[in-house]
């Protein structure tokens, strides 16, 4: 070919002075490590001679440049190489145990024929910048001078800012690994990782506790509506002492019956009760309607429907 003149006498002195390939690829390593090559996102812009132009002018750019030039001049040479492009390194995600891979990450590399080996991974980058390959891309290119400029994946270089993109991406891992990629497979570990084995007589059982456990929440919230609409202590212990009573008597306070009338009836259907209850009515009343509260009447209302029920000589 006409373009990149000095590239290929390069290839071509090595292929006439190395007879062998492996000593071609070892002269073009030694080339690279020699030369003043920079690692850098920003290289200058290359003409139609490029190769020529990054081995010997400018000497800057990624890891595109290093693969690419480093294929030319082994072909170049008379060994059969290419380009290979994959990612490198990125971040540990602790929390889900996974590792998140950036577009920043991505990596070029060259792999050689040699009869006696096959295809071998050659990556000269490393031999340039070995700190790119040991520490990732962001590790090195960080510390140059305007690194993503105004990009937001700029954010990247302070803590604060990882933490929340790594909090928003295990939102993301979550939903794309529970519902996006949730299928009969995945639905078989969660079910054998719950019950160790399956049958139909673990499976019936797992439903049935499902099935139940709402139930019997949705059973304890409706059997104490009155206690859910207390907005007193006071309220509480009346409607405590009253719920007793009417367990142990059969005579039940009525929706919107007030204390004395329920002293009444209580008085009329369970008289070895009223003596209690019309104590716990006169406490309850001098802790609802004293204007100053009264500690004392409140702390003997708790302690008198928690105490039997007992016949007592005070009525109102």
């Amino acid at each position: 070919g006409t373009t990149n003149p000095r590239a290929r006498a390069l290839a071509q002195d090595w292929q006439m002075h190395y007879p062998e390939p492996a000593r071609r690829l070892a002269a073009a390593l030694d080339f690279y490590r020699s030369s003043r090559f920079s690692y850098t996102w920003e290289p200058p812009l290359l003409g139609e001679n490029n190769v020529d132009e990054f081995l010997f002018q400018s000497q800057q750019g990624f890891c595109e440049h290093f693969a690419g030039s480093f294929v030319f001049l082994m072909r170049a040479a008379g060994v059969p190489a290419r380009v290979v492009i994959g990612y490198q390194g990125g971040e540990y995600n602790s929390d889900q145990n996974y590792l998140l891979v950036h577009q920043s990450d991505a990596h070029a590399w060259a792999e050689v024929w040699l009869d006696d080996k096959g295809w071998v991974r050659v990556d000269p980058t490393a031999t340039v910048s070995p700190d790119r390959v040991r520490r990732g891309a962001d590790a090195v290119l960080r510390e140059q001078q305007g690194f993503l400029g105004g990009s937001p994946l700029s954010l990247r270089r302070f803590a604060w800012a990882t933490k929340l993109r790594m909090f928003v991406d295990n939102i993301n891992y979550a939903w794309a690994r529970w519902v996006v990629n949730y299928d009969s497979e995945s639905q078989y570990r969660v079910l054998l990782g719950m019950l160790g084995k399956i049958d139909m007589q673990r499976i019936l059982l797992a439903m049935a506790g499902f099935v139940a456990l709402p139930l019997l929440l949705v059973a304890l919230w409706a059997i104490r509506p009155s206690l859910r609409s207390a907005s007193t202590p006071a309220d509480r212990y009346y409607i405590k002492a009253c719920q007793r009573l009417a367990r142990q008597y059969k005579v039940a306070r009525r929706q919107g019956e007030t204390p004395l009338q329920y002293l009444q009836r209580v008085r009329e259907f369970a008289p070895d009760a009223a003596g209690w209850l019309a104590e716990v009515t006169e406490l309850y009343t001098r802790c609802q309607y004293r204007s100053d509260g009264d500690e004392q009447a409140l702390q003997d209302l708790r302690r008198l429907q928690r105490s039997k029920i007992r016949s007592s000589p005070l009525s109102l």
